[in-house]
């Protein structure tokens, strides 16, 4: 599967809006888990085990406070973004479900062809490209026999 389906109003949801600060990056890693469950064709499930392994969040911090100087921040104090984190997140705000071992993507059979649906059409493609396949060929072997011969005849007349 080479897409997923993505409403263009997705960045403004508002389960997204109640993440605040963490908006983007739970909205990133919501895509990451409908690109790999389509690939994969999981039907909106995704291992927690593959979780970290959907978007790499490494050296993103959220700052959540800082203490001012004359010129500007001293310090500031933060959180790491983890991905377990991010998908929590998720799971709070609708958008995934905790399902024990794995998380669901919240309607994604709404929305994305289900596995069963995409192996069908596979299927139908490849007996549509073989028949057609076939008859290219009979039609190629038909003209070449015709020709072919002419060529054979013209030939020992020469």
């Amino acid at each position: 599967m080479p897409w997923v389906k993505l409403d263009e109003n997705f960045p403004d949801h508002w389960k997204l809006a109640e993440l605040g600060d963490y908006a983007p990056l739970c909205g990133w890693l919501y895509i990451c888990g409908l690109a790999f469950s389509n690939r994969q064709l999981r039907d909106g499930r995704i291992p927690k085990t593959h979780v970290p392994k959907l978007a790499n969040f490494q050296h993103i911090g959220i700052e959540t406070a800082q203490i001012k100087g004359n010129s500007g921040p001293l310090v500031s104090f933060g959180d790491d973004v983890e991905t377990e984190m991010l998908a929590k997140l998720l799971v709070a705000v609708g958008l995934w479900e905790d399902r024990g071992d794995h998380f669901y993507i919240h309607d994604y059979l709404e929305f994305q062809p289900s596995r069963e649906e995409v192996e069908q059409r596979r299927e139908l493609k490849r007996r549509v490209g073989k028949l057609g396949g076939e008859a290219s060929g009979k039609q190629r072997g038909e003209q070449g026999a015709k020709h072919g011969g002419e060529q054979g005849a013209k030939q020992l007349l020469k």
